[in-house]
């Protein structure tokens, strides 16, 4: 079992989506510069992929598919008990990375992948930010949301969305 020293001086950050791309090259540059951070990812051969860069301020933390609250509320006790582990205080931040999807045209959109898209870069963030608030607060830090709506701890969240979608382009001048 690794030993940890307390240190006052040591942040940690959340990082979701890191399984391949953004995410990934995130959680790496961070945890190859002081950061220890917790990766989230949806499959445990991704989170073995991160576990063999050998990295030890690099805590893979799986799985964390934002469609599954269940996932969400474990993530988010992972995370407090490594802290807890680590002797670190609380979160430094959060980057909201999860996410794939597509483009396409309202008529062509297909609605099921569509939800999906929404638990992954709405819904499942706001939960798993509801969830790490503590964490947030105990450091007294801030959020990174890589691909925000508007700022992901406004109190007018729901509104901002449902304004922000009615104003989608129309097909027609």
């Amino acid at each position: 079992m690794t030993q940890y020293q307390s240190s006052e001086s040591a942040k940690a950050v959340l990082v979701t989506g890191c399984s391949s791309g953004i995410g990934r090259a995130t959680a790496v540059y961070l945890a190859r510069h002081g950061f220890t951070v917790f990766a989230t990812v949806r499959k445990e051969s991704d989170a073995q992929a991160l576990r063999d860069l050998n990295e030890p301020t690099l805590v893979p933390i799986c799985p964390l598919d934002f469609s599954k609250p269940q996932d969400i509320a474990n993530a988010a006790e992972a995370v407090k008990n490594e802290l807890s582990v680590r002797h670190i205080n609380g979160l430094y931040g959060i980057v909201n990375n999860a996410g794939g999807g597509g483009i396409a045209p309202i008529e062509l959109m297909d609605i099921a992948k569509f939800r999906v898209e929404l638990e992954a870069r709405i819904l499942g963030p706001i939960a798993l930010l509801q969830a790490s608030l503590p964490l947030i607060r105990e450091a007294w830090q801030d959020i990174v949301d890589h691909d925000s709506l508007h700022n992901p701890d406004s109190i007018c969240v729901e509104y901002s969305c449902l304004r922000f979608c009615r104003e989608l382009p129309r097909p027609y001048p």
